[in-house]
C-alpha cells in the first residue's frame, strides 16, 4: 500500500508563487492526514547524479525535479505532486495500488504519480537518468520530457499498451485513463472536468516567465503544423516577433533569433557536408592570431600541409595573419558555415551555447593556461554568471580532446571543467617557443627599435577587479640600477599590461628606457626575449620560469588581493622571491642566488608534474593528420 506522504520539488531558491501556495492548500484540504515533504538543495545531493548536476548548473529546475521526484518516492514511498497541481478529491482509492501513473491525451502525464517504497519501476526510471547526460555530446541539452521517459520505460519494461485505456501491469502498476489526471489544454488554457478527475493540473510552467510561456505555446502550435524541425524554426521566429525578442530559457542575448536559426542551420549543413581538410581556429573570442591556436597553425604551415585554415576574428579589427590563413568575421552567418563544414575546431576559450557540433567533427580545446593558480570553473562557480556556466557545460560536452602541460592541470580538467573526455599531456603549444633555437631578442628589439645589446626586464602584472593602478608603483629608475649592479650590462624595461587595463596605460611614465609593450601581439615572444620577469598574481610566472630565468613577484596588495580571490595554493609557497615594497624588491634582486632558485624550481616542477618539452604543436598536428 502506498504510504500517506506527499513529495514535491522546489529548486533554485526562489519563493513559491501564489499559484503553488494555492495548490498546496488544496492538498491539505483533501489529503489532511498526509505528511508533506519539500525536496530542495538542503535535503538532496545535487552531485549524486551527473544528469541532475548538469541540469542544476544550467538552472533547468524542471529537469532537476524529473529525477528527484522518482528518487524521493523510491526511497520513502508516497505520492508526488507538481506545485501547479490542485487536488479536488481524496486519493484514498489510489493508495491501494503498488504504483500508479496516468495517461495524457497522446502520452503519459506526470503531475502526480505514486508508489510503494523501493518499487522497481522507480528504480528503472532513475536508471534512465543515471545513464544519460543532460548536456549531450554535441553540446545541446537533452530536453526529453519526463512524460516521454516514463512512457518508454513502461512500454519497454512493463508492456504498457499506448491505447489510452486503464491498465494493470506487472508489479501492481496501474496506469489510469486520461480522465483521471488530465484536465488542462496548455495551449488554450481550457479546463475539462469529469467525475473521475482527481486533480487539475494548471501546467503553470512556473520556472518560465510569462513571455517565455508565450513563445513555447507558439512553437508547439507550429510544430503540430509543420513537424519538429521546421515548426521549431517557424515558431521561434513568430514567437520572437510577437514577444519583441524575449530571451529564451537557453539561448541568450538580443540576437536570439539569429542564434536560434544559426544553430538549426549548423545542424543542417554539417549533416550534409564536412570538409575533412578544413580547420577553424579561434583565440580569446576573436582577438586574433595568438596563444595556443597560433602555434598549432604555424606548425601546419611549416609542414606545408594541404589544409584550409580559417581564423575567426572580431568585426572591425585588422589583425595580421601569415599567408595560408583566411579569416571570417565572428558573429556572422559565414562563421557558422565555416564551423559547420570544418572537420576540426581549435579554440582556447569556451564556445557560445548555440554553437552546434556534429559527430563527424573534432573539437580540440587547448585552453589558455599552464599551471592553475587562481580557482576557476566549478571551483569558482559562485563567481560565474548563469550564461557562462551554460556555455562551459555546453563547450565541455562538445570537446573531444583537451591539452595539458602539467599533471596538476590534467587533474583540474577531470575534476572542475565539466569535461570527462580525453586529456592529452602533450604540453602547451604556446610554450614550444621556449625550446626553439630562434633569437627572439633580436625580433623584439627590432620591433621596439632598441639595440639588442640591452638586457630586458619584462614587467607583466595582472589586473585588479576595481581597475586600480595603485599597486603598479614600481620605481623603475632605481630598479634598473639594481639590475645593473646584480646582473651587469645595460637594461631596458618592457611593460606589458593585462588587456583589461591596457587602455589605462597613461598612468605609466614611459621613456626610451621604460617602454610600453602592451600592444605587442604575442607575450610568449616577450618572455623568450626577456632576461628577468616581474609580475604579481599572473600565472605567466610559471611559463617564464620554464626557461630557468629569474622571476620576482611584486605584491604590495597581497593581503587584500588574496582575500578577494581564491587560490589553489598558498602564495608564499611558490618558488619565486616575493616583495611588498620597492626597497624589498631591490633587496631580493641583490640577494638573488641562481642555484638556490634553480633547485627550488626543480622541486616545484616535480611537485606539479611539468610535462612541457617543446613538442606540443607537433603532437597536435600529428593527431590531426592521423585522421
Amino acid at each position: 500500500m502506498i504510504p500517506k506522504i506527499i513529495h514535491y520539488c522546489w529548486f533554485g531558491g526562489k519563493p513559491l508563487p501564489d499559484t503553488a501556495k494555492k495548490c498546496i492548500d488544496s492538498w491539505k484540504e483533501y489529503l489532511p492526514d498526509f505528511e508533506i515533504v519539500q525536496w530542495n538543495e538542503s535535503n538532496f545531493d545535487i552531485h549524486s547524479c551527473a544528469y541532475v548536476e548538469q541540469a542544476y548548473d544550467t538552472k533547468k529546475w524542471a529537469f532537476v525535479a524529473d529525477y528527484v521526484r522518482y528518487y524521493a518516492v523510491y526511497h520513502h514511498g508516497g505520492i508526488f505532486l507538481e506545485t501547479d497541481t490542485e487536488v479536488i478529491r481524496s486519493f484514498d482509492n489510489l493508495l491501494n495500488d503498488s504504483a500508479y501513473f496516468g495517461f495524457g491525451p497522446v502520452n503519459m502525464t506526470i503531475p502526480t504519480f505514486g508508489a510503494e517504497k523501493g518499487h522497481p519501476v522507480l528504480k528503472d526510471l532513475m536508471n534512465y537518468y543515471h545513464s544519460h547526460s543532460f548536456v549531450m555530446s554535441n553540446g545541446e541539452l537533452d530536453l526529453t520530457t519526463i512524460n516521454v521517459v516514463t512512457k518508454n520505460v513502461l512500454v519497454d519494461n512493463y508492456s504498457l499498451q499506448m491505447n489510452g485505456q486503464t491498465q494493470l501491469l506487472s508489479h501492481g502498476i496501474k496506469v489510469y485513463a486520461k480522465e483521471y489526471f488530465f484536465s488542462t489544454d496548455w495551449e488554450t488554457g481550457v479546463i475539462t472536468k469529469n467525475p473521475n478527475l482527481y486533480i487539475i493540473h494548471y501546467a503553470d510552467a512556473s520556472w518560465l516567465t510569462e513571455e517565455q510561456k508565450k513563445v513555447v505555446k507558439i512553437k508547439r502550435k507550429y510544430k503540430n503544423l509543420f513537424g519538429d524541425n521546421l515548426g521549431d524554426l517557424i515558431g521561434t521566429a513568430v514567437g520572437f516577433a510577437k514577444t519583441k525578442g524575449v530571451r529564451s530559457t537557453y539561448y541568450h542575448g538580443k540576437n536570439y533569433i539569429i542564434r536560434r536559426v544559426g544553430n538549426r542551420l549548423m545542424k543542417l549543413i554539417s549533416s550534409l557536408y564536412v570538409n575533412k581538410k578544413k580547420i577553424v581556429f579561434e583565440n580569446f573570442l576573436g582577438r586574433g592570431f595568438g596563444d595556443n591556436p597560433k602555434y598549432i597553425a604555424l606548425e601546419l604551415l611549416n609542414r606545408k600541409l594541404n589544409y584550409d585554415l580559417v581564423w575567426i576574428v572580431n568585426r572591425g579589427t585588422s589583425y595580421t595573419f601569415p599567408k595560408g590563413i583566411r579569416t571570417v568575421e565572428r558573429g556572422s552567418f559565414r562563421e557558422l558555415f565555416e564551423l559547420a563544414t570544418a572537420r576540426f575546431w581549435i579554440d582556447n576559450t569556451r564556445k557560445e551555447e548555440f554553437i552546434y557540433k556534429s559527430e563527424k567533427q573534432c573539437y580540440i580545446q587547448t585552453w589558455h593556461g599552464f599551471v592553475p593558480l587562481k580557482k576557476m570553473e566549478k571551483d569558482a562557480i559562485q563567481t560565474l554568471s548563469k550564461d557562462y556556466i551554460f556555455s562551459a557545460i555546453h563547450d565541455g560536452a562538445m570537446t573531444d580532446l583537451m591539452l595539458s602541460g602539467c599533471k596538476i592541470r590534467t587533474r583540474l580538467y577531470n575534476m572542475s571543467f565539466w569535461y570527462d573526455g580525453e586529456v592529452k599531456e602533450w604540453g602547451s603549444p604556446r610554450n614550444d617557443i621556449f625550446f626553439k633555437d630562434f633569437n627572439y631578442k633580436e625580433k623584439v628589439s627590432e620591433f621596439f627599435e632598441i639595440d639588442s645589446k640591452y638586457k630586458t626586464l619584462l614587467y607583466a602584472p595582472t589586473f585588479r577587479d576595481d581597475r586600480s593602478v595603485t599597486p603598479y608603483n614600481i620605481d623603475f629608475e632605481k630598479l634598473i640600477l639594481t639590475l645593473q649592479n646584480k646582473f651587469g650590462g645595460e637594461w631596458k624595461v618592457l611593460i606589458r599590461l593585462h588587456p583589461n587595463i591596457a587602455d589605462q596605460c597613461s598612468f605609466m611614465k614611459y621613456s626610451n628606457t621604460i617602454i610600453n609593450a602592451s600592444s605587442y601581439d604575442d607575450i610568449q615572444e616577450l618572455f623568450a626575449a626577456s632576461d628577468v620577469l616581474i609580475t604579481d598574481y599572473s600565472d605567466c610566472m610559471f611559463e617564464f620560469s620554464l626557461m630557468r630565468k629569474p622571476v620576482f613577484l611584486y605584491t604590495p596588495d597581497l593581503e587584500s588581493y588574496t582575500k578577494s580571490r581564491d587560490f589553489y595554493r598558498d602564495f608564499k609557497s611558490l618558488p619565486y622571491p616575493m616583495a611588498d615594497t620597492n626597497d624589498n624588491l631591490r633587496t631580493l634582486i641583490l640577494d638573488f642566488d641562481n642555484k638556490t632558485y634553480d633547485d627550488s624550481l626543480t622541486i616545484f616542477f616535480e611537485e606539479i608534474g611539468v610535462l612541457e618539452n617543446g613538442t606540443a604543436s607537433k603532437s597536435v598536428v600529428d593527431y590531426i593528420t592521423s585522421f
